[in-house]
């Protein structure tokens, strides 16, 4: 099974993009959510699953990130 970490982050939510074929994006927020910024991660998912979970781009909230609005382009 494949993996990914993002140290200091704990991840809440995370959805498949409608829109690219294995691009999942993942929230996460600092400091279990409690206080701190956010953070959300764009993945790119090896077919293979040999090198597991690429990160593509990454935004950083100044609030904590808790869910992904469905309606978001990945």
């Amino acid at each position: 099974m494949a993996t990914f970490q993002s140290p200091g982050f704990a991840h809440y939510s995370i959805a498949w993009s409608p829109f690219l074929n294995n691009t999942l994006a993942v929230a996460a927020s600092a400091n279990y959510g409690l206080i701190g910024n956010g953070r959300l991660n764009v993945l790119a998912i090896d077919p293979s699953l040999a090198s597991g979970p690429i990160l593509q781009r990454q935004y950083v909230a100044a609030e904590e990130s808790y869910s992904i609005n469905k309606r978001t382009k990945c």
